[in-house]
């Protein structure tokens, strides 16, 4: 459960991090990336509610 925790904070940093940098990456790659992060992260987040409603 703290795998899935952690694993949140990793996708959010990563988010923060592409949006900061993100003048030097394509556009197009940019916004493939983030869409790909945002459905990762909500996926993760699922799980992580489901844990802790299960707990």
């Amino acid at each position: 459960k703290n795998l899935v925790c952690n694993y949140c904070n990793h996708l959010i940093s990563k988010i923060f991090h592409i949006q900061y940098y993100s003048a030097s990456i394509n556009r197009e790659n940019l916004q493939r990336l983030k869409k790909k992060l945002f459905l990762l992260s909500i996926c993760w987040l699922k799980l992580h509610v489901h844990n802790i409603a299960n707990r």
